[in-house]
């Protein structure tokens, strides 16, 4: 084993670990993404959930106060 050999082997060898780090890089970076995306769409949906809930409650003590005075 020559001295240029064991040289490409060692470029070889640092191009292959790059490329790994590279790519869980991008996969680590990806699941974080999908995990902040599902994370503000859950809140969005409480959110939403939470203002139905709101405006129902306002919508039944109204009718509630508007039927009060004719009975």
């Amino acid at each position: 084993m020559t001295l240029s050999n064991w040289w490409a082997c060692w470029w070889l060898l640092v191009l292959v670990v790059v490329l790994v780090l590279v790519v869980v890089l991008v996969l680590v970076v990806v699941l974080v993404l999908v995990v902040v995306l599902m994370l503000v769409l859950m809140l969005m949906l409480m959110l939403v959930l939470v203002l139905v809930l709101v405006l129902v409650l306002v919508l039944v003590l109204v009718l509630n106060c508007s039927s009060e005075p004719s009975r």
